[in-house]
This record gives structure tokens, sequence and C-alpha cells, in this order.
């Protein structure tokens, strides 16, 4: 079993703006850690605002795609996998806008779906792409 194809349909939807769809991979409550500081989200409206405002930031750079690179995959283990990868999002001529390793723990839900409930962003985002998003 591979979350690939997961990651990929995340990052197509991101892409397309479908922070809805990219929402729907994520359990709540659920938490995201970037450096010190870190974003609670206790339902799926957080969690499309804190994309939505993340993908804001990041079309000021012309956004065009992002690139989930998976690294490693660990085994399944009482319904949770970790996954780390990095991810790149690319602005409209191929530049990289931003690139950062990421850790995702996923659980398997009651319906098999995987989502995500716990992502550590490492080394923590740059500022400027993290305007607007409640971190504390």
């Amino acid at each position: 079993m591979t979350l690939e194809p997961m990651f990929k349909r995340m990052a197509r939807d991101f892409a397309e703006g479908n922070v809805a769809a990219v929402a729907a991979a994520f359990a709540t409550p659920s938490v995201v850690y970037v450096g010190q500081k870190s974003l609670q989200l206790t339902c799926p409206e957080d969690i499309q605002n804190a994309l939505g405002a993340y993908r804001k930031n990041l079309e000021v750079e012309s956004y065009a795609e992002t690139e989930f690179d998976i690294s490693y995959q660990s085994p399944e283990t009482n319904n949770r996998v970790q996954v780390l990868c990095n991810v790149t999002n690319r602005n409209e001529r191929g530049a990289v806008i931003s690139s950062f390793d990421a850790s995702y723990i996923l659980r398997e839900d009651h319906d098999g779906r995987w989502r995500i409930v716990d992502h550590e962003i490492l080394p923590p985002i740059a500022s400027r792409l993290a305007a607007g998003i409640a971190l504390v």
C-alpha cells in the first residue's frame, strides 16, 4: 500500500484551487507544526481557510504547481503511517517558490480513507508564505 496517489491528488487539487478537496484529506482535529509554532485545525473550515491563505500567498509569486516527493513511508502500525517528503511549489516558469521537507502522520479511518492527523514542516516556511495563517 502506498500513499503516493493520495499526495499526487492533493497536489493537483491544490494547484487547481480546490482547497475543499485537499481539506478532505485531513482529519479533525489535527495539528500543523511550523517550527516552534502550530496551527490547530478543529474543523474542515479551519483547514480550508489555512489552505486558502497559503495558496493566496503563493499566487503573489505566480504559483502554478505543487510537487510531493515522498522519500519514506513507514509500515502501517495501528492504522497509522508516517510519510516523509519534500514539498516544492513552483511558479508559471517552473522556478521554485518554496521547497521544504515535511512529515505527515496519517490514520486510516473506519471508511478505509487515509487522513492526515499531524503535519510538521521542517524547516519552517518563509514568513511571507505564512501571512494570514493563525500560527501560535
